[in-house]
């Protein structure tokens, strides 16, 4: 089977989906991770092929336009228009053209690609290290753990990730015009996994260093 796994940000968001691909690789599936072209050496170090983006959000907060967004928010909104949103229109037009290629998709939330997941919902398949994008009354969203919320309100944190995603809004539609897709769309219900440590499931699967299961909510 071809499988593609999408993500971006730090090493936390990236090392993860190497071990998980270097896993699936040894049970004979063809293998390719995607993400930002600052990873690419930790990415082949686990004999993983590597398509890279121009997503290199590391480099950008350590860069002088970096330091003057910390400096100054308020410049946040034009450097976004200027270094941002470009990276990312590359990043999905490289993520949705893998995707199409492939037989199964894992992506990260933080790639966004459920905006063309409506293409072909049933080879799309979150896959998360924490469990912020799937909404569950079990938790409250980790992100937010630090508010002191009744359980009650559990399910309604996952809403506060959804709205975090709104300020891209302008480059997922870019995409989406130049791939030729419509305009309005509706995000499809996807299967979510995570992954979960052997040494917190000791009596699970314990030869395994990462076991994913599908996550109930």
């Amino acid at each position: 089977m071809k499988i593609a796994i999408l993500t971006l940000g730090t090493r936390g968001d990236v090392q993860p989906y190497a071990v998980l691909g270097q896993a699936l690789k040894k049970r004979g599936h063809s293998v390719v991770l995607s993400t930002a072209k600052n990873f690419q050496n930790l990415v082949e170090s686990y004999g993983l092929n590597f398509i890279p983006v121009e997503a290199d959000f590391q480099s950008l907060l350590t860069s002088e336009e970096g330091k003057k967004i910390r400096k100054n928010p308020f410049l946040a909104k034009k450097q976004l228009s200027k270094f941002v949103y470009p990276m990312l229109e590359d990043a999905f037009a490289k993520f949705y053209e893998l995707a199409k290629q492939s037989d199964k998709v894992l992506f990260h939330a933080k790639t966004m690609a459920d905006t063309f997941a409506d293409q072909f919902p049933e080879k799309m398949i979150k896959a998360d290290v924490v469990p912020a994008s799937q909404p569950t009354k079990e938790f409250a969203n980790p992100v937010f753990s630090a508010l002191s919320l009744p359980s009650f309100l559990n399910k309604l944190t996952y809403k506060l990730t959804e709205l975090g995603l709104k300020m891209w809004t302008k480059p997922v539609n870019d995409f989406r015009i130049k791939a030729g897709l419509p305009a309005q769309f509706k995000k499809p219900d996807l299967p979510s996994i995570y992954g979960v440590s052997e040494y917190l499931l000791k009596n699970q699967l314990t030869s395994r260093l990462i076991v994913f299961y599908w996550f109930l909510g």
